[in-house]
């Protein structure tokens, strides 16, 4: 079904293939949940139990803009299930493209053959049409009707206006042009592979965030939490719980008096998100944080 819904965004409703993906790696979260519960077959229902273990109570207009993307692709799905259909517009077909002239007859040309050639899905020559569109309105504002009157100068001095809309992604539109040009230079439509000095487009990423601390980092964290009031006593205790015996944050807020066994100096717990039993060691440093806490 998730393969089957993708499809259905790619091909029917025209979303980009990074769009695609990310719905993909929302219902894997999802199926991972189905499995682990023993849901045996995928409904509406199913889909709701999943947002309220992930959202609990919190109501929609509470969630981040994030957690809504989140929230609408598993319910994309349900209604796939049901319907077979996803409710959403394209956006690229509601506004057909016209590609008009000699120039526009050359990238006709083009989106056929790297489609029925080069075999590219649906979804990716929609993000080719709209760029080359750009390109050929260009054109036709500075009077150029063939090919042939096309330069390096000229397709540069493009993109450098293209380049001060901060809307439209340069990097993108350089990509379909250096291809286009490629192509025509094929097919001897020019007689200069103009594509090849078009310059790479870099974009420059923001550093993620790590996905794991180093030992250092985590005592450092550890020693940091101020332990004279109540609430740093029970942050020190939250801390420790996920740092020394990798609690997930939901079994620590459901952790219970009848889960701590003294006398044998372990956790017992029925894990949330898997609904299996854990048992872990009391560990010293983590039994003495509850205690204090406690007192």
């Amino acid at each position: 079904m998730i393969s089957n819904a993708s499809d259905y965004l790619e091909s029917k409703l025209s979303y980009s293939l990074m769009t695609v993906e990310e719905h993909r790696k929302n219902w894997k979260r999802l199926r991972t949940f189905v499995v682990s519960n023993g849901i045996r077959r995928f409904n509406r229902d199913a889909g709701k139990q999943f947002l309220h273990y992930e959202f609990e109570c919190r109501r929609f207009e509470e969630l981040s803009h994030s957690e809504r993307q989140f929230y609408r692709s598993i319910m994309m799905l349900a209604d796939f299930q049901e319907t077979g259909q996803i409710q959403g517009r394209s956006r690229f077909h509601q506004r057909p493209f016209i590609f008009r002239g000699t120039i526009g007859d050359i990238m006709t040309g083009f989106l056929d053959y790297i489609r029925f050639e080069k075999r590219l899905s649906l979804g990716r020559i929609h993000h080719y049409e709209p760029n080359l569109y750009r390109f050929l309105n260009y054109c036709d504002e500075k009077d150029i009707s063939s090919i042939q009157d096309v330069n390096l100068a000229f397709v540069l001095h493009f993109i450098g206006e293209i380049g001060r809309k901060k809307e439209i992604p340069v990097y993108a539109v350089v990509s379909v042009l250096r291809s286009f040009l490629k192509y025509t230079f094929e097919q001897k439509l020019i007689s200069i592979d103009i594509s090849v000095g078009i310059p790479k487009y870099k974009t420059v990423n923001q550093p993620q965030l790590p996905s794991t601390y180093s030992t250092e980092e985590i005592e450092k964290l550890i020693c940091s939490v101020d332990r004279s009031s109540p609430v740093g006593k029970r942050n020190y205790v939250i801390i420790l719980l996920a740092a020394r015996l990798g609690l997930r944050a939901s079994d620590v807020t459901r952790l219970k008096f009848e889960g701590l066994h003294w006398s044998t100096s372990t956790i017992e717990i029925i894990q949330v998100k898997t609904g299996k039993e854990l048992v872990l060691p009391l560990l010293p440093d983590v039994g003495n944080s509850i205690i204090d806490y406690l007192r």
